[in-house]
């Protein structure tokens, strides 16, 4: 059934009203849809994509030469912002004749290492004078260029004994009480002897200094080295 014109005209009329506000609605929701549509699409064409070059990629390394009273002496290579305590543990720590007064004043076992820095550990028997000295300091070219000549940098996969020479022989002046302790006639009472009375010179000095009979010193000369 077909509508009269004039109906339509009286329905309008009477809801004019209620008509307007309901356009009004429809249209802020319009409005706000498609302004954020456009906010999306914008702010998805400015995103940045951060990449990583190869060298960033790749962390630094540096060389420190560690001595002294360590267990395996010798040139590292740490990763960028290591401590003096983590080129000790590559080194194998330190031996029993360390002087432990000296490092609990003096050594800072937190402090960043810098490229091409020597660290020297004194042993109990180095001078008064000698400890006064001792400091964590970076080489000089003269001093760097010796020991890139004269050792090879250890990675910290590759640590090789510094106590043990290339047959296999035991540094008196360095190895600890349980290496000592394998040697044949050396048992821990002897073992702590020798570390007692460090260094040696030469084999007549091992014997007078630690006390040693000469069938102990027989049997242990061909193993060791001074």
């Amino acid at each position: 059934m077909l509508f009269d014109f004039r109906d339509i005209l009286l329905f309008l009329e009477k809801n004019i009203w209620p008509l307007l506000l309901i356009g009004l609605i429809l249209s802020n929701f319009a409005t706000y849809f498609i302004s954020k549509s456009l906010a999306l699409e914008k702010s998805g064409s400015s995103d940045v994509v951060v990449t990583t070059t190869e060298e960033d990629a790749i962390p630094t390394t540096i060389a420190v030469d560690v001595s002294g009273a360590v267990r395996y002496p010798g040139l590292y290579s740490l990763p960028e912002n290591s401590r003096i305590s983590d080129a000790l543990a590559l080194s194998g720590g330190l031996t029993g004749v360390a002087a432990q007064r000296w490092i609990l004043k003096n050594l800072n076992l937190s402090q960043k290492l810098k490229d091409s820095e020597k660290i020297y550990i004194p042993f109990e028997f180095d001078s008064d004078e000698l400890c006064k000295k001792t400091t964590i300091q970076p080489l000089t070219r003269a001093e760097s260029v010796e020991a890139s000549a004269s050792s090879a940098v250890i990675p910290a996969n590759q640590v090789t004994p510094a106590n043990q020479v290339a047959d296999d022989k035991l540094n008196i002046n360095t190895a600890s009480q349980e290496e000592l302790d394998t040697l044949p006639g050396i048992g821990s009472v002897l073992a702590a002897r020798i570390i007692a009375n460090r260094p040696y010179a030469n084999l007549t000095e091992l014997g007078s200094k630690a006390k040693l009979t000469q069938a102990t010193l027989n049997k242990i000369q061909s193993l060791i080295t001074f």
